[in-house]
C-alpha cells in the first residue's frame, strides 16, 4: 500500500514498530525503518531536533518548516509499505487502543493503518 507520511508521522511510526519478532519480521521492519530515515538531503533541510519543554519537561521533536528563503519545506512523503508490514503496525495501533495508550500523534496514523 502507498501511504503518505509528513515528518512527525515517520518519527512517531517509526517509534511504535516491534522491537522483536521473528527474523523475516524484523528484516522487513528495518528495512522499512530505513525508508523512513531522513535522507543527509532531508536532515539539512528540516534540521530535526529533540529538544526538552521548559514547563512539561516533556521531550519534543523538533524540525525546521521554512527554507533559509522563507519558502516552506515540504512535509509529506509517499512510502510504499508492504503488507506485513502495514498488518504490523496496524497490530500495534490496536493494543495501543486497547490499552488506552494511544495520544493525538497516533491518530493520523490509526486512520491510515487501521482498516
Amino acid at each position: 500500500m502507498k501511504v503518505t507520511l509528513g515528518v512527525i508521522q515517520r518519527a512517531v511510526v517509526a517509534n511504535i514498530l516491534p522491537k522483536e519478532g521473528n527474523i523475516t519480521n524484523m528484516r522487513l521492519l528495518r528495512e522499512f525503518r530505513e525508508m523512513l530515515s531522513f535522507t543527509e538531503e532531508e536532515n539539512k533541510l528540516y534540521q530535526p531536533r529533540y529538544e526538552v519543554d521548559g514547563k512539561s519537561k516533556q521531550q519534543m521533536f523538533i524540525y525546521r518548516t521554512v527554507d533559509d528563503e522563507g519558502q516552506l519545506v515540504p512535509q509529506e512523503k509517499e512510502f510504499e509499505v508492504g503488507d506485513v508490514v502495514a498488518k504490523l503496525i496496524e497490530g500495534e495501533l490496536k493494543e495501543l487502543d486497547k490499552a488506552g495508550k494511544l495520544k493525538d500523534e497516533h491518530i493520523d496514523l490509526y486512520n491510515t493503518f487501521v482498516t
